[in-house]
């Protein structure tokens, strides 16, 4: 092993990578397939007993039950590309065309969500004056602000009726937080770029319902894709793939990182440890207080980013509960006054999710409102839920099976600033050669985004 100060050949030398989520993972394999084994020695670091952080498939009773993340967008290629390296592109599932519509509650009806700028016109789900204050929005002026809250966004340009039926579901929906705090800059920067270059708000809102569209245009029609087997077959694959170059490590917590005479003292179960990479792949929460003594600067930064909870409860039905629907499921506004903030129609959504003539739903829970759900009783809560579908979607039948998933730091959320503060982080990283972050904290939630900062940081790595 290379001691403290030999190594000056400028290659990445022993490297440690803390978190065996997508991330960790992701980089581990870009690593392996750039460096070759006498240029690095590349450790994975997972204090829990398995890998796939919040990217958990599990079969039982037929049933496919997804305790996290269950799809990503392919418009986003970085997903999809791993994929397909790891063989996987026979498994990929696509939503079928017919049931490419979501809805949303309102008043205690389902109502289309508008998928097209014809629909979003008609749509029953605003009034006449909430569709005219939408249509007049290419006449709003940009704001010139450099950064403002989703909800003052929306209502500025597009009306205060569109923000709260249309818009706070979305983002409440996919990001699980409080419109009213969220960034626009950077929880939706595709609406931000919009406005500065004067692009159409509408056709950008549209961009984001876009993989749920029952038509397309061309090579270019986005949709939502998953695994035959659940997102974890990803997670599978890379774990099989990695052991040849990666040392892999389950149950092995990391306490603190500091630094010493150019290199990095990783403690790992009591035991110190000597790397000239660290690659922390972990939720800036946990990231945090690993490096608060020797860069407390950017660990102060870390902590600047909050994060939410979210519960999945899912039930598995011996009867179609669903016949005669089509689409992948609906959005709760939170002026609906319900816990859940949607519910998928995973069977419509995914095809073999459940045997035929079964139905498979879930429903999530985000936010403040999932805080408060998160140590309750699980008889307590399967009670609320069930009375909410009974309520929208006339469900009464007992269910066959069911799943509770409670994840305590679920979703990062980009908050006012949040742009500046992770500038402010990059300048950081940059005075301190060899130390990177890579995770959803950043500028992007989904499993694409990830596996993008898992490359770029597996490139600096390797550039360095």
């Amino acid at each position: 092993m290379t001691e403290p100060g030999d190594r000056n050949d400028g290659s990445p030398g022993r490297i440690a990578i803390v978190g065996g989520g997508i991330s960790g993972l992701a980089t581990a394999f870009f690593l392996s397939e750039s460096l070759d084994p006498s240029e690095a020695e590349i450790v994975l670091l997972e204090s829990s007993s398995r890998f796939g952080g919040l990217i958990r498939s599990e079969s039982t009773r037929e049933f496919l039950w997804e305790g996290g993340p269950d799809s990503f967008v392919s418009h986003k290629p970085e997903a999809l590309a791993l994929c397909q390296q790891m063989g996987l592109e026979e498994d990929l599932v696509r939503t079928p065309p017919r049931h490419r519509q979501a809805y949303v509650l309102c008043g205690g009806d389902l109502y289309p969500l508008p998928m097209t700028r014809s629909a979003f016109v008609r749509t029953p789900l605003l009034s006449w004056k909430g569709r005219l204050r939408a249509v007049l929005e290419p006449l709003v002026p940009a704001s010139g602000q450099n950064d403002e809250s989703v909800s003052d966004f929306v209502v500025r340009r597009l009306g205060r009726e569109v923000s709260r039926k249309i818009f706070e579901p979305l983002v409440v929906g996919v990001y699980g937080g409080d419109p009213a705090q969220l960034s626009i800059r950077s929880t939706l920067p595709h609406l931000y770029q919009a406005e500065r270059t004067r692009g159409s708000l509408t056709k950008a809102l549209l961009q984001m319902v876009e993989p749920l569209k029952s038509k397309g245009s061309g090579k270019k029609k986005e949709s939502l894709v998953a695994l035959n087997k659940g997102m974890a077959e990803l997670v599978r694959r890379l774990v099989k793939t990695l052991p040849d170059r990666v040392e892999l490590r389950l149950e092995a917590p990391v306490t603190e990182v500091t630094r010493q005479a150019g290199r990095f003292q990783v403690q790992v179960k009591g035991v110190r440890e000597d790397f000239d990479t660290v690659i922390l792949a972990t939720p800036a929460s946990s990231s945090a207080p690993l490096i608060s003594s020797a860069f407390p600067e950017i660990a102060q930064l870390l902590q600047a980013v909050p994060y939410v909870s979210a519960v999945i409860v899912a039930f598995g039905y011996d009867q179609e509960v669903l016949a005669g629907r089509i689409g992948t499921g609906f959005l709760v506004p939170p002026s609906e006054g319900r816990i859940m903030s949607a519910c998928t129609w995973v069977n419509h959504k995914f095809p073999g999710r459940c045997p035929e003539g079964h139905d498979l739903l879930r429903c999530f829970i985000g936010g403040e409102e999932a805080g408060k759900w998160m140590s309750c009783d699980d008889e307590e809560l399967v009670d609320r839920i069930r009375s909410e579908l009974k309520a929208i979607l006339a469900v009464t039948r007992e269910p066959i099976s069911r799943k509770i998933y409670r994840w305590q730091t679920a979703l990062p959320q980009y908050r006012l600033g949040h742009h500046g503060r992770i500038e402010q982080l990059n300048r950081q990283l940059d005075s301190i050669p060899g130390l990177h972050l890579v995770g959803n904290f950043l500028d992007g939630v989904g499993i694409s985004d990830c596996i993008r900062h898992a490359r770029s940081v597996s490139e600096a790595v390797k550039e360095a």
